[in-house]
C-alpha cells in the first residue's frame, strides 16, 4: 500500500477506516472481501507481518500493528483484535513509500503476545 500506516486520530481511541493513513489498507481489505467474502472475518489466532519502506512510526501508547489490526477489523477482514499471536515487523527500503501488511494463520516464533 502506498503511505504510511494508519494510525489513531486520538491516543486513546481506536483506529477505523477514517482514521490518519487509513484509506490504502481500508481500500485492500474490501478488495480481500470482495475476492473471498467466505474467508473472512478471520476467527482464529493470526500473526501479522509489516514491512515498510520507509521505517515503521513509533506511536504514543500503541504499536503500528494496533492501528492496522484495529482498521481490518473495522472493515471486517478480522473478527477480534485479540486474536492477534504475533507481530515481525520490519524495514525494507526497497519499498520506497509502499508498506505491505501479511497475515498467517499459523504458529510463529518471533514476537510473542500476551
Amino acid at each position: 500500500m502506498s503511505g504510511r500506516p494508519p494510525s489513531r486520530a486520538h491516543p486513546g481511541r481506536c483506529a477505523d477506516r477514517r482514521s490518519p493513513n487509513a484509506d490504502a489498507l481500508v481500500r485492500a481489505a474490501q478488495d480481500a472481501l470482495v475476492r473471498d467474502p467466505a474467508a473472512f472475518p478471520i476467527r482464529e489466532g493470526f500473526g501479522l507481518t509489516v514491512v515498510s519502506g520507509a521505517g515503521l512510526p513509533n506511536y504514543e501508547g500503541y504499536g503500528v500493528d494496533d492501528a492496522i489490526i484495529e482498521v481490518l477489523v473495522d472493515v471486517g477482514v478480522i473478527a477480534d483484535e485479540r486474536l492477534e499471536r504475533w507481530l515481525d515487523a520490519t524495514t525494507d527500503e526497497t519499498l520506497g513509500d509502499f508498506y505491505t501488511v501479511t497475515i498467517a494463520i499459523e504458529p510463529h516464533d518471533r514476537v510473542q503476545r500476551s
